[in-house]
């Protein structure tokens, strides 16, 4: 789905748990690809369960629990 996205050349990517089910080399992999995206002008929003590569490649992180948000700003304040 991913692949099809970027054939399509979209402006704005919305993923959700674009790592599940792919071991750690290759979640790095995809978190690189979609920082690059990011840094080349795309909009990038990434809903995921993990937070040490949301802590490495986010600009702002939106933390929820149960449904309600409850940090919102940047991943060094967020998830420490």
């Amino acid at each position: 789905l991913l692949a099809r996205a970027l054939a399509q050349e979209a402006r704005v990517l919305r993923v959700d748990e674009p790592t599940a089910a792919l071991d750690a080399a290759q979640q790095l992999a995809v978190f690189e690809l979609l920082h690059a995206l990011a840094r080349d002008g795309r909009a990038v929003l990434v809903v995921t369960h993990e937070w040490n590569l949301a802590s490495q490649f986010a600009h702002r992180v939106l933390l929820l629990d149960g449904g309600r948000a409850v940090a919102c700003g940047a991943p060094e304040e967020v998830l420490r």
